[in-house]
């Protein structure tokens, strides 16, 4: 039931770690597909930080109190990540393909549509886990009344960090794969989140299919 403004930034973190990976700023390299996994193992536990440090001790407090905490929590990264890295534009190193075709005598990249598909693919996903399965009905049983569900023996502490740690694992893998199309900055990374909670807001919070 929160209103994460932080996204954008926690892509944003996502996008710095599988930069620093694949050159060697920590003090050692890794190829793409080993830095692409390991960022998001990182962004799993630091999904499971964020809910257990911040959200968790707010989950009784007003709506408002948990959107300034995301608020919040999106100026603290994106101040952290100026402080450890500089704030230069980087060159974002490419998952994707960085192929053309034409189209219309037109010139386009392939990770254009490789990326459209890939949100594709990553919102059907969604949409399934979230109304055929036992985590995702429990799911959407908490958010629309927290106390029965925990009456009928459902645990919203362990839905919500689990919940948390699946956002911050999307977020940060999109967040790799979009930021070479956008320059990887701390600014222009973190407030893509604006675009997306329109989106969001189209789709009243619910629709996968409309927001995609």
């Amino acid at each position: 039931g929160v209103i994460n403004v932080a996204v954008g930034a926690i892509a944003m973190v996502a996008a710095y770690i599988f930069w620093a990976l694949r050159t060697g700023y920590f003090g050692f390299q890794l190829s793409s597909v080993p830095a692409f996994a390991l960022t998001l193992v990182c962004m799993a536990v630091f999904g499971a930080a964020i809910e257990l440090a911040v959200f968790r001790p707010l989950r009784n407090t007003a709506p408002l109190a948990k959107l300034a905490a995301s608020l919040g929590l999106l100026l603290v990264l994106q101040s952290g990540m100026i402080v450890i890295f500089g704030n230069s534009l980087k060159s974002a190193p490419s998952v994707l393909t960085s192929d053309t075709v034409t189209v219309f005598d037109r010139v386009v990249p392939k990770d254009r549509f490789l990326l459209a598909g890939i949100v594709i693919v990553v919102a059907a996903a969604l949409w399934a886990l979230y109304r055929w399965t036992p985590f995702g009905l429990s799911t959407r049983a908490a958010s629309e009344n927290e106390v029965s569900a925990m009456l009928a023996g459902l645990s919203p502490s362990r839905l919500a960090i689990v919940n948390t740690v699946l956002a911050s694992v999307v977020a940060g893998g999109l967040g790799v794969l979009v930021a070479p199309l956008i320059a990887l900055d701390a600014q222009t990374l973190a407030f893509q989140v604006v675009p997306a909670l329109a989106a969001a807001l189209l789709a009243g919070f619910t629709s996968f299919f409309i927001a995609c």
